[in-house]
């Protein structure tokens, strides 16, 4: 009885490391919310450097109805170049699906903005609100999850 007690503790113990370094659904749901609401305050702020951090370098941007692919650097001029011609009042990014596999997860993302759209030459804006979803691919990384690949639908 003392064997199979000593036994049943040390195989618990043995178990115990690897449960604690494994991230569970739950914690990396909640890594990945709080890299969007990173993103939402430096998208709102206009802050380039800051938006990009929440992407791997290697990223890939794709529009679902087209077939053309974007890289980072070219994703980030454009939204940088968006920066110049909105202001923006209100973003929230929302996790609203989440499928895990080993260190990638799948998720979709609901996104709902509004903000005031100036065209160039100094003439009146107009106000847009918006939503859509995107299909966001996670890597956990050695600096912690980053978007590997985004589909706009």
């Amino acid at each position: 009885m003392q064997k199979t007690i000593t036994l049943i503790i040390l195989l618990m113990a043995m178990m115990l490391p690897l449960t604690a370094c494994g991230d569970n659904e739950a914690e990396v749901r909640q890594s990945i919310q709080s890299g969007y609401e990173r993103f939402d305050v430096a998208y709102k702020g206009r802050d380039r450097r800051n938006v990009e951090t929440i992407f791997a370098p290697e990223c890939i941007f794709k529009q679902s109805d087209e077939g053309r692919t974007m890289k980072l650097p070219k994703f980030m001029n454009a939204m940088e170049f968006s920066f110049r011609a909105m202001t923006i009042y209100y973003i929230k990014s929302r996790v609203e699906s989440l499928k895990l596999k080993d260190d990638v997860a799948e998720v979709t993302v609901d996104v709902a903005t509004d903000a005031l759209i100036s065209p160039p030459g100094g003439s009146e804006g107009h106000r847009a609100k918006m939503t859509g979803k995107y299909q966001d691919t996670w890597k956990k990384t050695p600096d912690g999850w980053k978007i590997i690949q985004r589909v706009i639908d």
